[in-house]
C-alpha cells in the first residue's frame, strides 16, 4: 500500500503516525514548485518524543526535482513503542509531492 502526500506548507507534517505498523521501502519526495528550491527535514520521532533522527536534514531539492530514499535508509520501527515519520518544508511557498511505498 502506497501513500501519497501534498505538502505545501512549512509547518511540521506528519507523514506515519507511531502505532501505525507501516512497512517503508522507499521514500520518493518531489518538489512541484515552478520557480523555488525547497529545503526538507525528513525526520523519525521516537513515542517518548525525546529523540529525533533526520533521514534529511535542510536538503535542497531544486525546483521540479526530487529525492529518492530507498530502503536501506527508510526501514524502521513504526510499531507503537518505536517512531513517526515527519517532514518539514523551509518555506510557505513550497509544494512538495510525497510517496511512501
Amino acid at each position: 500500500m502506497a501513500l501519497q502526500y501534498n505538502v505545501t506548507t512549512e509547518r511540521t507534517q506528519e507523514l506515519i503516525a507511531i502505532g501505525d505498523n507501516v512497512s517503508t521501502k522507499s521514500i520518493h519526495i518531489t518538489n512541484r514548485h515552478a520557480s523555488l528550491d525547497v529545503l526538507v527535514d525528513l525526520y523519525l520521532l521516537s513515542s517518548c518524543g525525546a529523540n529525533r533522527y533526520y533521514l534529511l536534514y535542510q536538503h535542497k531539492i531544486e525546483k521540479g526535482q526530487y529525492v529518492v530514499l530507498n530502503h536501506q535508509n527508510v526501514s524502521f520501527n513504526n510499531r507503537a513503542t518505536g517512531f513517526g515519520l515527519y517532514i518539514k518544508l523551509n518555506n510557505s511557498h513550497s509544494t512538495v509531492d510525497v510517496l511512501i511505498s
